[in-house]
């Protein structure tokens, strides 16, 4: 039996994501089937199983994000950076102007929050609250970067504004979602330039 190349398994695996992420998507996690998936990937289902032991798992890894990826980038870029707040400022344009092109990322997104909150003792429920705790900190180390080079002022509170600014971004993903015209990147100007005021 010839032996499968590496290229070729993480090709397929690749395939099968962007056929389920496209599938869960449209119909919801639930409601979809591995048939489903499989017939958009061209494959079998029993070639899905292969790679993903359920519907859940594969689930798990078209919604997921690395959240300690997204921190550890965070923290890098605004430590190393001469001016934090602009380096803080930098990377959320970045993330807002990112949603623009990504219904598919940001419906899977809204799906894997309503899955936990319809079911706060699913497996999902503990990994968003962990990965946003892990980002919001990141985010919050950033902030009093910010604090201490004069940038903003000592006394917000670093980890309220960087959950009020996850918070609003999570909201911007539905609004851009829901209403086409609405764009995300121009409401997150406003907010920037009120931060960028702030020590004025």
């Amino acid at each position: 039996m010839p032996r499968v190349s590496p290229h070729y398994l993480q090709e397929r695996r690749r395939r099968i994501i962007e056929a389920a992420s496209e599938v869960f998507s449209k119909k919801g996690v639930k409601a979809a089937t591995m048939a489903e998936v499989a017939a958009a990937a061209g494959l079998s289902p029993g070639a899905i199983y292969r790679y993903f032991a359920s519907k859940e798992d594969l689930a798990r890894v078209c919604m997921g994000i690395n959240a300690q990826e997204v921190a550890d980038t965070w923290r890098q870029t605004v430590a190393s950076a001469v001016h934090p707040l602009e380096a803080f400022l930098a990377l959320s344009r970045g993330a807002f102007e990112a949603m623009r092109d990504d219904r598919e990322g940001s419906i899977l997104i809204i799906e894997r929050f309503l899955d936990a909150a319809r079911s706060p003792d699913s497996a999902f429920a503990p990994e968003v609250i962990s990965e946003r705790r892990t980002i919001e900190a990141a985010v919050a180390e950033s902030i009093e970067r910010a604090q201490l080079a004069g940038e903003l002022p000592a006394d917000i509170d670093p980890r309220l504004l960087a959950e009020s600014l996850l918070a609003f971004y999570h909201g911007a993903r539905l609004m851009s979602m829901v209403d086409p015209s609405w764009e995300p990147v121009a409401h997150f100007e406003v907010i920037a330039e009120v931060l960028a005021r702030a020590k004025r």
